[in-house]
C-alpha cells in the first residue's frame, strides 16, 4: 500500500492586533489575527501597502517594531512544498508621536499696573509634539495650580498682586509626558490714593523746625511721596520721598504733598496743601 499525505492549506490573516500609536524612541508588537497555519505555513511581513513589498525578518505570528516614523506593516501566510501558496495579507498602520520640547522662556511686560487691563504672557522656544497643548499655571511648583482652559502659547493676565507664572507642554497619548516648564514673575504695582491731610506744628519760631506728616490715603507698591513749596501743587519740588519731611522755613510758607505712583502707573494723585506760620 502507498500512503499519501494531505497537506491542508494555510487561510489569510483577518487582522493585525498591537498598539496602533507608539511615542517615538518605543516599540509595539504586532500580531497576525484570524484565519489558520497549516502544520508548515509560515508567516510573512513587511511594509507597505502593497502585500508581498519591502519584506522584513520575521516568520513568526508576532513581530516586534520600532518605526521611527508612521508606517504601514503588512502580514500574510505562506505554505511550503508541496502545497508552495501564498494568502492574501492584511495591513495596519503603526502612527508615531513625536515628543515635544520644553519652552524656553516666557515674554511680557512687568511690572503692570493692576486694574489697567490684561496683559499678555507668551511661551516662547520648545515645539509641540502629537497631540502636544501647552499648559499654564501659578506659583513656584511648575505642575501646581494649574489654570483651567489655557492650552495655547499665550495667556491673558490680570493678577490684583505680584504672581509667578510657569508654562510647559503636555503631550497626550501616544507619548503622555510633560516637559519641563520655565517660569516669570508679574510684578504688579497699584495707584496710590491721595492724601487727606498734613499734619505738624503749624506756627514756629523763627530758626526753629517742625516735621510734617502726610496723612490718610493709601500709597501703591512702589510709589512714594513728593512734597513742594507754594500753593500750586507740583511746583517747587523739595527732598522727601516719605510721608514725613523736617522743615526749617524762614518765613510763612505753605507745603503741599502728593502720591507718585510707580512705572508703569504714571499717575500724579494730588494731595492737600498746610501752611506753616
Amino acid at each position: 500500500t502507498i500512503e499519501i499525505g494531505v497537506n491542508r492549506t494555510t487561510t489569510a490573516p483577518t487582522g493585525i492586533g498591537g498598539n496602533g500609536a507608539i511615542c517615538i524612541g518605543g516599540s509595539t508588537t504586532l500580531t497576525a489575527n484570524g484565519g489558520t497555519l497549516a502544520a508548515d505555513g509560515i508567516y510573512q511581513w513587511g511594509t507597505g501597502y502593497t502585500v508581498g513589498s519591502n519584506i522584513i525578518s520575521g516568520s513568526g505570528v508576532s513581530i516586534v517594531v520600532s518605526p521611527t516614523t508612521s508606517t504601514v506593516y503588512w502580514v500574510r501566510r505562506l505554505d511550503v512544498a508541496p502545497c508552495n501558496t501564498e494568502t492574501n495579507g492584511v495591513t495596519r498602520e503603526v502612527v508615531v508621536g513625536t515628543s515635544s520640547i520644553a519652552p524656553t522662556s516666557i515674554s511680557g511686560t512687568s511690572p503692570m499696573c493692576f486694574n489697567n487691563g490684561t496683559t499678555p504672557l507668551t511661551a516662547v522656544g520648545g515645539t509641540l509634539g502629537t497631540n502636544g497643548l501647552y499648559q499654564w499655571g501659578t506659583g513656584a511648583t511648575i505642575g501646581a495650580n494649574v489654570i483651567s482652559g489655557q492650552t495655547a502659547n499665550v495667556i491673558y493676565v490680570n493678577p490684583a498682586a505680584t504672581t509667578t507664572y510657569w508654562v510647559r507642554i503636555v503631550d497626550a497619548a501616544p507619548c503622555s509626558a510633560p516637559t519641563a516648564g520655565v517660569s516669570f514673575v508679574l510684578t504688579v504695582r497699584s495707584n496710590s490714593t491721595n492724601p487727606t491731610s498734613i499734619t505738624g506744628t503749624n506756627v514756629i519760631c523763627e530758626g526753629g523746625k517742625t516735621l510734617l506728616t502726610a496723612s490718610g490715603g493709601v500709597l501703591g507698591a512702589g510709589g512714594s511721596y513728593q512734597w513742594g513749596t507754594g500753593n500750586v501743587i507740583g511746583s517747587n519740588i523739595i527732598t522727601g520721598s516719605t510721608n514725613i519731611i523736617s522743615v526749617e522755613p524762614s518765613a510763612t510758607t505753605t507745603y503741599w504733598v502728593r502720591a507718585l505712583n510707580a512705572s508703569p502707573c504714571s499717575v500724579y494723585n494730588y494731595g492737600p496743601t498746610y501752611t506753616v506760620t
